[in-house]
């Protein structure tokens, strides 16, 4: 079978761990690392937005006097999820009321900003449609109440893309796939199956087109995180095994007949055998003694930034989406991908919301350069859009949906950067074998 060849780079070394691991540390030098770096390109933006407007720090501010102000949001809510309000429902000390959603229905949500010096109220903004974690320029005055009326705000603006290589004769396909969800009770493992003999199958052309898969996040279910198994005594359990174990066995499976036929790059999810911590380490090989022989196999890390082609991809398993999402009403996830992209910062609200390392010495979500491609997976169903930017610069979105419910991937062109959905429904099979039985 002669399959499409493309060259690959990976990008990702800024997100993989130190080799010397100090978890003790303060998040401090990690908010004043994320300012300090987004400072000079809010500045630039503001002289161009604002060019007659004053910019002053938080600490320069008269009242009623109309400036600039840049500084990092802080999103105060009342029904922020908090340790000790889980450990009191754990004792039943408090009714257990779990929520989907953290904003207030009554709007006493509070928004701050803070420089490195000190923080003011602000007002006159929608509160529900921001995140703690972002750098943002306002533009208002300080009022005799003390609170910043703000009249309008500006984000920095998207860094440097290199170009796009020129338009080939040939198009090539990444394949890209998320919420595989192998070990779910509910499982349906012949839509996999389906897209597995599909990437494989030497006859069909759009199939030899296919130069990489990937698989971003959530690999495994969330019903093989037994946590009755993590905690029981070891004498209750010696003669069983953990869910995860024959669900890794199954991926393992899965992903060898796929590394025969292609490269395949996996990225670890919330419910993968990972650290919970962004950013994510790949998946250890050991866990899959036979797709892991092939050179073929490329366990990443998730965010996940590399080149094919000379197209620029950046790609996350979702947990920046779902933490936006849990803290604002916005709904569309394209809108907040744009606004990861708007804001510069691929995580906004880690570590606040979002668990993750504590880097004394940088902020590896930052976007030091605009990818082609902004990839994110975990979603309910596909959506795609572009994004365009300053100096022709544009950016392919794609919300990837989890397989496991709508059956879905997606095929990019690494040509045109037009990406299609395709759909595996196992429903024909499934009546053709039911009427057998």
């Amino acid at each position: 079978m002669e399959r499409a060849v493309c060259s690959y780079t990976n990008r990702s070394d800024k997100y993989a761990f130190p080799q010397t691991r100090i978890y003790q540390r303060q998040y401090a030098p990690f908010y004043a690392h994320r300012i300090q770096q987004l400072r000079p390109r809010l500045e630039s933006t503001v002289k161009e937005t604002w060019p007659d407007v004053k910019l002053l720090k938080l600490s320069e501010l008269k009242i009623n006097q109309r400036a600039c102000v840049i500084g990092t949001l802080y999103k105060h809510m009342e029904l922020r999820p908090s340790i000790l309000r889980e450990v009191s429902q754990e004792h039943n000390l408090e009714p257990i009321i779990k929520l989907k959603r953290f904003t207030s229905p009554d709007g006493k949500d509070e928004l701050y900003l803070e420089d490195e010096v000190q923080r003011i109220a602000l007002s006159g903004l929608t509160i529900d449609e921001f995140v703690t974690g972002v750098v943002i320029a306002v533009l208002g005055y300080e009022d005799k109440t003390g609170k910043f009326h703000v009249e309008d705000t500006c984000y920095p603006s998207l860094p440097c893309q290199p170009s796009l290589p020129s338009l080939s004769n040939t198009d090539s396909f990444i394949l890209i796939t998320s919420g595989l969800n192998i070990g779910d009770p509910s499982e349906n493992l012949l839509s996999i199956e389906l897209l597995i003999d599909y990437i494989t199958n030497p006859i069909i052309e759009s199939s030899r087109k296919i130069a990489r898969v990937l698989i971003a996040g959530n690999s495994l279910s969330q019903s093989t995180m037994d946590k009755d198994y993590m905690h029981k005594a070891k004498y209750l359990t010696r003669k069983s095994a953990a869910l995860s174990v024959d669900a890794m066995k199954s991926l393992d499976q899965l992903l060898w007949q796929l590394v025969l036929s292609c490269p395949v790059d996996i990225m670890p999810g919330e419910f993968d055998c990972a650290n919970h911590l962004l950013p994510q380490q790949p998946l250890h090989r050991c866990m899959f003694q036979k797709s892991s022989r092939y050179s073929t196999f490329n366990n990443v890390t998730n965010p996940y930034k590399y080149n094919v082609e000379g197209v620029e991809i950046l790609a996350t398993s979702g947990q920046n989406i779902d933490d936006i999402y849990k803290f604002t009403t916005l709904e569309d996830r394209l809108e907040m991908m744009e606004l990861t992209l708007k804001c510069g910062h691929v995580s906004p609200t880690a570590p606040d919301t979002l668990a993750c390392y504590p880097y004394d010495d940088k902020d590896p979500f930052i976007l030091e350069e605009t990818p082609h491609v902004y990839i994110c997976g975990g979603a309910t169903y596909f959506q795609t859009s572009v994004v365009e930017g300053p100096h022709g610069r544009r950016v392919r979105l794609i919300s990837i949906p989890r397989f496991s419910a709508a059956g879905v991937c997606v095929l990019l062109n690494l040509n045109t950067l037009e990406c299609k959905p395709l759909q595996f429904d196992c429903s024909l099979k499934q009546d053709i074998m039911d009427a057998s039985i």
